[in-house]
């Protein structure tokens, strides 16, 4: 009787696990967001849970901002730019639970044939819990040109790359040191100047990554500047140069650097190269995930396990987040669980483990929704 109650009070156990560790719609279907693709997501330490929406073409979707819990959603009024044409793409925070969300909003809008079409200008908002500031704004009055990437280090220093920095129209990479913007990655008094559509990110030393496309070279490739000086990460012989755009960087624990985009192996299957410290590589071995398309977006928990989606799609042409746990590629939550109709725009992860994803996957009507993967 004893064993019996023991292998009943296991299964319970094991059951419980199992049931915790799915996909669910945020809200339970309480609310969805009409219209325009969810581009990012973003959890805070208190378990709040912010999306931003909008559409590139020059024929705009209005995007949106807003803040969403297990039971409503809410649309702040507050925001600097609600009620705005604008579209918002990432929205990090840092340890003191400090937000900021970046994007553009549509201005002096004019109809072109059948496109409305107006100027695009950039901004950073600041959130510190209680107001929302725009520390980009005093710096744009004369470039109205996009934000690429933003990424925040340990130490709480927020970087940017865009064209809304100097004069001179060019890309560079900026550091905020709260009350200023300056370019950084200045070697021997020469300025950076960013290629192609950066991507940014961090290390846990501090040290900083650029990935982009700079003219005059074969192909993408990242950069690293640790503050004093800028390397590329390989030399010569052992550089990326990746045939195809990269769409997203990350860094683990222990410095190793991940890139993934639209660019292919040799077998022409997207991968996600990894950088560990002196050569480049495909994670989990030459076609280990074998995606099918583009790897939008990257994500690390602090535990190193590695999260990719985007518009590749398992054998039942269903988009899903795939999970490298150390040793192998796996579909997280197992094959078509999470059931994304179209592609994942991006991933976030909370305090508590859970993992977010939205993008275009809907539900009937283009309703978008945020999908969470509870730990």
């Amino acid at each position: 009787m004893k064993r019996y109650y023991s292998f009943l009070i296991l299964t319970l156990l094991f059951s419980r696990v199992s049931v915790a560790q799915h996909w669910e719609q945020l809200g339970k279907g309480s609310y969805e967001l009409e219209g325009a693709p969810i581009r990012t997501v973003y959890a805070d330490s208190s378990g709040h849970v912010y999306a931003g929406t909008g559409i590139m073409h020059e024929n705009f979707t209005k995007g949106s901002f807003f803040k969403c819990t297990n039971t409503s959603i809410e649309e702040p009024k507050n925001f600097p730019y609600y009620g705005k044409s604008m579209v918002i793409e990432y929205i990090i925070g840092d340890a003191k639970s400090n937000m900021y969300v970046s994007g553009f909003y549509i201005q002096d809008t004019y109809r072109r044939g059948i496109q409305d079409v107006g100027l695009k200008c950039p901004f950073i908002i600041e959130y510190n819990g209680k107001t929302w500031k725009d520390i980009l704004k005093p710096y744009t009055a004369l470039q109205y040109a996009i934000i690429e990437s933003i990424c925040m280090d340990t130490n709480g220093n927020l970087y940017a790359a865009g064209g809304c920095f100097m004069k001179d129209f060019e890309y560079y990479v900026a550091k905020w040191d709260g009350k200023n913007w300056a370019p950084v990655m200045v070697d021997k008094k020469t300025l950076f100047i960013v290629g192609d559509s950066p991507r940014l990110c961090t290390g846990p030393d501090g040290t900083l990554y650029v990935a982009d496309y700079a003219e005059g070279h074969p192909g993408w490739n990242v950069t690293k500047w640790d503050g004093k000086k800028r390397t590329a990460l390989g030399d010569s012989t052992h550089t990326l140069d990746a045939n195809g755009t990269i769409r997203s960087i990350c860094c683990d624990t222990d410095g190793r650097v991940y890139v993934a985009g639209d660019f292919t192996n040799q077998h022409h299957k997207n991968y996600v190269a990894v950088w560990d410290g002196k050569n480049w590589s495909e994670l989990g071995g030459e076609n280990s995930l074998q995606a099918n398309k583009e790897i939008s977006v990257l994500c690390i928990d602090n535990k190193d396990n590695l999260y990719a989606a985007g518009n590749f799609t398992n054998k039942d042409n269903t988009c899903y987040v795939a999970h490298w746990d150390g040793k192998s590629w796996s579909e997280l939550g197992g094959t078509n669980t999470l059931n994304a109709n179209n592609p994942i725009m991006s991933i976030c992860i909370d305090h508590y483990g859970n993992i977010y994803a939205a993008g275009h996957f809907s539900v009937a009507g283009r309703r978008r929704y945020i999908a969470v993967f509870r730990k």
